[in-house]
């Protein structure tokens, strides 16, 4: 299997009846890399322009346009949602992308790898995943904007009630005539991703603190308050230009 392993993907073998041999590959290709958290856009941006390789991961758009502008490099290689052409990121030694890359692309260059999450869009294990198109990470800085809490009281049978409720809604809307979700199976691991996604929604910075952990990365300096207040202003800024 590729990216991560979870329980849903397991859970899914169970429902073939087949006898499964399960390996557990222990090898942490990132041990011992260093995680430095950024606690401010102005030190974050002053530490890209000092580099002459990186690749940045951002959560949206708009991101990678702000820091485009701001490095003020034509050096730089953007990718987002606009971005329709194959592209080889090894053939750029400078790269910003949004979630249009995730899952696929790797890069081979030794580099250090930035992060600017704004907790808007993409979970923390598709942050991971971001992090992991490069293969050979020198060092990982990340800056996280919001560092949100969310409370979250529903418990798993809640998501499935309100899956079955939208279900029925959908169906009668329009016109369909069905009673559940498919079927048993599929609704059990619908409810479980809907559910993972609510619990990584409550706290996105703390999970992905844990998943550097779980992968051998070395950190220091978190669970600081950031200081964006002039990266807050600077995205409204672009925001209102466009």
């Amino acid at each position: 299997t590729d990216a991560d392993i979870s329980d849903i993907a397991l859970r899914f073998l169970d429902f073939t009846t087949k006898q499964c041999v399960y390996i557990k590959n222990e090898y942490l290709h990132n041990k011992g890399i260093k995680a430095k958290e950024i606690f401010s856009y102005d030190t974050f941006l002053q530490k890209l322009k000092k580099e002459k390789k990186f690749l940045c991961c951002c959560d949206s758009k708009l991101q990678v346009e702000l820091l485009y502008k701001d490095l003020d490099d034509d050096t730089v290689k953007i990718i987002t949602s606009e971005t329709d052409e194959y592209i080889n990121l090894d053939s750029y030694d400078k790269v910003i992308f949004s979630p249009k890359i995730i899952y696929g692309l790797d890069s081979t260059l030794e580099r250090p790898v930035y992060c600017y999450y704004k907790e808007r869009t993409i979970t923390p294990t598709a942050m991971i995943q971001q992090i992991s198109r490069c293969r050979n990470i020198t060092t990982l800085h990340f800056l996280f904007t919001k560092k949100k809490f969310r409370e979250n009281t529903n418990t798993i049978e809640d998501v499935k009630k309100y899956l079955i409720e939208c279900n029925k809604l959908g169906c009668n809307y329009f016109n369909i005539l069905c009673q559940q979700i498919v079927n048993d199976q599929y609704l059990e691991l619908l409810t479980k991703f809907e559910y993972n996604y609510e619990c990584y929604r409550t706290n996105k910075f703390s999970h992905f603190i844990k998943l550097l952990d779980e992968r051998g990365f070395i950190r220091d300096n978190v669970f600081d308050r950031t200081d964006v207040k002039e990266a807050d202003k600077s995205l409204k800024e672009l925001k209102q230009e466009q």
